[in-house]
């Protein structure tokens, strides 16, 4: 997701609309951000980082389970070579997101119960349970939580993945990926799935673990052959067992298959 060149004005993650107030500061940020990305030098970079980070900061002191600003700046820190501080962000998020989601499903599950007691005549008890739901409201129970839609959350576990490798986190990566579980992977798009199992390929080879990063490679490469780097972990697993063969055959397919000039493929 090219979250830097987005023009519409809903959450990167659950894609819902942004309130009026902190849409202004988010979308601030996500300007700043691209504007980081283009820096050309570090000083540049950090200060277009830090003017991004201080309005998200604005929005997280008022509501600070706000998904969507949590999200920019996990890429806001990810672009200022702070992925130790990304990690952190990201890991909040999931915690978030399982608590809203929990949150969600009990006072659903209380609103069923409630007309049920009151089709029952069981107007006390009935009463208690709006009572306990108006509680809730007054204390500011999080429903935060990403959008049930097409993979649900698993693009926040491929983000701390992707973290956790920019640290040199392998086995950490490798958790959060194995996190996402295959119930939940199986209800998400083509993309997800390739993207687990890619980063899943390079993981393992950093672990040496070949004979895996080779088995999921070739998984990639089935779900689709042209998406650039897909061979990469293939051919240098394959040299690192001693197959230089293997590993000529398969860069010799890159080339065919993905783009020719990246330089990886030369």
């Amino acid at each position: 997701m090219d979250l830097f060149s987005r023009r519409e004005n809903t959450c990167p993650m659950c894609r819902t609309q942004v309130p009026k107030v902190d849409e202004t500061l988010v979308e601030r940020a996500l300007h700043y951000g691209a504007k980081a990305n283009q820096a050309g030098n570090v000083e540049e970079r950090d200060r277009f980082c830090g003017l991004a980070l201080d309005g998200l900061q604005k929005v997280l002191d008022i509501k600070p389970d706000n998904l969507s600003a949590l999200f920019v700046k996990s890429q806001i820190l990810m672009i200022k070579d702070q992925p130790e501080l990304a990690v952190g962000v990201i890991q909040n998020m999931i915690d978030l997101d399982k608590q809203g989601r929990e949150n969600t499903q009990m006072m659903l599950d209380m609103i069923l119960e409630g007309e049920k007691l009151e089709s029952m005549g069981r107007h006390s008890e009935a009463k208690q349970i709006d009572e306990r739901l108006e509680e809730f409201e007054r204390n500011g129970l999080s429903l935060e939580h990403i959008g049930a839609g097409k993979g649900g959350n698993i693009d926040l576990f491929i983000l701390l993945a992707d973290s956790k490798k920019c640290t040199n986190d392998w086995s950490g990566a490798v958790e959060a990926y194995r996190s996402i579980g295959e119930q939940t992977l199986s209800r998400g798009s083509a993309i997800q799935r390739r993207k687990m199992i890619m980063g899943l390929c390079h993981c393992h080879f950093e672990l040496s673990e070949y004979d895996q990063a080779i088995t999921l490679g070739d998984l990639a490469l089935q779900i689709n052959r042209h998406f650039p780097g897909v061979h990469k972990y293939i051919a240098l697993s394959k040299e690192r067992i001693g197959d230089i063969e293997g590993a000529k055959k398969i860069m010799s397919r890159a080339v065919l298959y993905e783009t020719p000039w990246d330089k990886d493929n030369v």
